[in-house]
Order: structure tokens, then C-alpha cells, then sequence
């Protein structure tokens, strides 16, 4: 049997919603981030869905999210600054991304005498095990997914 494809609306739309990334803790339970920095949660793998009200400060980005559980996870967000000065940030929940912890925070990045500018950097985040790794220009970090370490 092949499987279908469908497109899944959030919140009854398509339009000015785009998702960052997304985590399956089960089978038919998905928790995602937004462009519009919002974290979506579906347990009917997109059926319904809600938003999440979170205390992740408005002003980051949200690039990643990883849910081990239905209450674990981690996610890793960006605040972009004016001239070319740039930051992240590794949360960590234990109650299904109602209320996030910080567990890290990377220095700011300033390339202001570049003519590269941050806005084109990506982050880039990779777990591995229990370990999570994020690039983003010139600052590699690593640490547990459980914001130990």
C-alpha cells in the first residue's frame, strides 16, 4: 500500500504560516516551529491543531525543535540585532513546551566590518544521541539535550 499525500492546514490556513521545523515524539504526535514564532502541537498528526503559549521571548526565532517526549525537549532559537550583530539560544522544556528553560546562550556575533552579513548564515543544529551540536558563523556549540553540559 502506498502512502498519500495531503496537505495539512494549521489553523484552518496555509498562508503566513510556515514551518521551521518540526519533531514526531510518536507515531501521530508532532510538535513544530514557525516563521511567525509560534510552536504548533497536533496529536491527530495534523487533523487539529493548537499553538502552543510559550515564554520564549517574541524577538527569537525559533530554528529547531526536538521533542523526545510529550514534555521533553529542546529548542534552539535566533535573535537577529541591527548591524549585523546576531545571537542564539538552546531551551529546554519539561512540560510540553509550555514554559522553556535556558540552557544556553552564545556569545554576540558581530561581523560588522565584513561585507558578509549574519543574515545569511544558517543555524544549523544535528542531534546526535543525547548530544546536540549548533554552527551558526563561527561559534560551534555542543551540549546535552537536556541542557546539562
Amino acid at each position: 500500500m502506498l502512502a498519500q499525500w495531503q496537505e495539512c492546514l494549521v489553523d484552518g490556513k496555509t498562508d503566513d504560516f510556515y514551518i521551521t521545523s518540526f519533531t514526531y515524539p510518536s507515531e501521530n504526535e508532532c510538535f513544530a516551529t514557525t516563521f511567525g514564532r509560534a510552536i504548533i502541537h497536533t496529536t491527530d498528526n495534523w487533523k487539529t491543531t493548537e499553538r502552543i503559549k510559550h515564554n520564549v521571548p517574541s524577538e527569537q526565532m525559533p530554528h529547531y525543535i526536538e521533542m523526545t517526549s510529550k514534555t521533553d525537549g529542546v529548542l534552539v532559537t535566533r535573535k537577529e540585532y541591527i548591524y549585523q550583530k546576531d545571537q542564539f539560544y538552546v531551551w529546554t522544556t519539561t512540560n510540553g513546551g509550555h514554559k522553556w528553560d535556558l540552557a544556553f546562550t552564545s556569545p554576540v556575533l558581530n561581523l560588522s566590518n565584513s561585507s558578509f552579513g549574519l543574515y545569511y548564515e544558517d543555524v544549523l543544529v544535528e542531534g546526535f544521541g543525547e548530544t546536540l551540536f549548533v554552527l551558526f558563523a563561527d561559534v560551534i556549540a555542543v551540549g546535552n539535550k537536556d541542557g546539562t553540559e
